[in-house]
């Protein structure tokens, strides 16, 4: 696998947080530090078919957990993971240059 997909998060993943949908997701170095901070992805081996399996069974066989887990992905979007404070970061930083310029 490239490092550049093992240290990286897809736009897929926060737009599936933001959708407040639970996420299967590999087991790589960026899904793991996610998964650790928010709780919110099952983190699966992806060269292991079975292990595959075994986490989405687990996510259908279990609707309370899937609800759970998409209303906490839908809050730390809503609260952390979404482009408004970055946003707003980058406008201060124009703001800022232009008050100098």
């Amino acid at each position: 696998m490239c490092r550049s997909y093992a240290l990286s998060l897809g736009n897929k993943v926060f737009e599936y947080l933001m959708a407040g949908l639970p996420v299967v997701a590999s087991d790589i170095a960026s899904h793991a530090a996610l998964a650790a901070e928010t709780g919110v992805l099952a983190v699966c081996d992806p060269t292991s078919p079975a292990a595959i399996a075994a986490a989405i069974r687990s996510l259908l066989q279990d609707e309370r957990r899937r609800q759970q887990l998409g209303a906490e992905a839908r809050r730390w979007a809503e609260t952390k993971y979404n482009a408004a404070p970055e946003m707003a970061r980058l406008v201060a930083g124009y703001a800022a240059l232009a008050d100098h310029g």
